[in-house]
């Protein structure tokens, strides 16, 4: 005569527990579920789902830091951030939106005052010119030549420039064959016309 069994199936946030017991073992295989239930960390499973970036409310559009400006996780996982078909932010190569991690402390509370009071005055509408406005400025405010990708994205970021360059390394390049910006050692520096460019030549006028 086949032994009956019982089969019970648990569906929780961090996992599934499946139980299949003979009817009489039933009562103690119950309490071992129990024992495992009770080792698994529900609240660290749930406070990992709302921080996903897939969660409801990570990474919306116009999602802003105790500032007003733009959240740098809705930069890097919203819609400024490349996306896959999935929807979820892209590993991208240096250079890239999706690659993009903010440079903290860059700048002091003043000179991120001074340099996006710089970006209104100049008013450069182009990619290549905001890249080049932030190369310059950051160039006066810090002292020293040469920024990195993740650098030159804070700088515009702090500037007040909305949309990123989804490829800044083609930007740059650009500007490179422009003879407006130079690769050093130390990273991306302004050249002589880069500079004139921006003193001289901005803001357009309409």
């Amino acid at each position: 005569m086949e032994q009956a069994r019982i089969t019970l199936k648990i569906d929780l946030r961090s996992g599934v527990i499946e139980l299949d017991a003979p009817a009489e073992s039933f009562e103690q295989a119950i309490a071992q579920t129990k024992d495992l239930a009770g080792s698994l960390d529900f609240a660290s499973a749930i406070e990992a789902e709302a921080k996903s970036p897939d969660s409801d409310g990570a990474g919306k559009d116009g999602a802003t830091d105790e500032s007003g400006r733009p959240a740098f996780a809705a930069v890097r996982n919203g819609s400024l951030g490349r996306k896959s078909r999935g929807g979820k932010a892209s590993s991208a190569r240096s250079g890239r939106i999706g690659s993009f991690e903010e440079t903290r402390g860059l700048l002091t509370e003043p000179q991120e005052i001074e340099l996006r009071a710089f970006f209104s005055e100049k008013a450069p509408s182009e990619q290549p010119h905001q890249t080049i406005v932030a190369i310059v400025k950051g160039e006066q405010l810090l002292g020293r030549r040469g920024f990195s990708y993740n650098e030159i994205y804070t700088l515009m970021w702090l500037g007040g420039v909305k949309d990123l360059p989804k490829a800044l390394d083609v930007v740059l390049l650009k500007l490179m064959q422009d003879q407006m910006v130079v690769r050093e050692e130390g990273g991306f520096a302004a050249k002589f016309i880069g500079r004139n460019f921006v003193e001289q030549e901005l803001p357009r006028s309409s």
